[in-house]
């Protein structure tokens, strides 16, 4: 499973794949700190898919790790929004070697639309090398399922 902390090691995401079928990968999301915990595992497998397009988008915006030095501070960097919006996850540059993100959780999406109108955010910091490692993680793992 893909995994990342943010520099203090207190924040930690894992986003796992799955199953692959004609929609999408179906995800986990888990997010662990020391105020929050949460488990995606009983929300509706429907809340928790990125479709194939989301997958080749992914792919090919983390090409944009590999080339950081033509962005600005603060420009966005990758972004990534699977289709339903279970987790939207936003980084941006803060210099060559690390990485502003911001995370945010549909609480509508958690709760199975118990209780909507809001999200959760966590803004943390990474290294480039973090992130670079999760986001090959996560699609070697959905590449794993492509061939199964």
């Amino acid at each position: 499973m893909s995994k990342i902390s943010n520099d203090n090691n207190n924040v930690l995401i894992e986003l796992s794949p799955i199953l692959s079928d004609d929609f999408g990968i179906l995800c986990n999301l888990k997010v662990e700190s020391e105020l929050l915990n949460l488990d995606y595992k009983n929300v509706s497998e429907n809340d928790r898919y990125m479709t194939h397009e989301n997958i080749r988008y992914f792919k090919k915006e983390i090409k944009n790790l590999n080339n950081l030095a033509k962005f600005n501070e603060d420009d966005l960097i990758l972004a990534i929004y699977p289709i339903d919006m279970f987790f939207t996850m936003d980084v941006f540059k803060i210099d060559d070697a690390f990485l502003s993100v911001s995370l945010r959780l549909p609480v509508g999406v958690y709760t199975n639309s118990k209780v909507a109108g809001y999200n959760i955010g966590l803004d943390f910091h990474v290294s480039l090398e973090s992130l670079a490692s999760f986001c090959r993680d996560f699609i070697s793992e959905c590449n794993n399922l492509y061939e199964q």
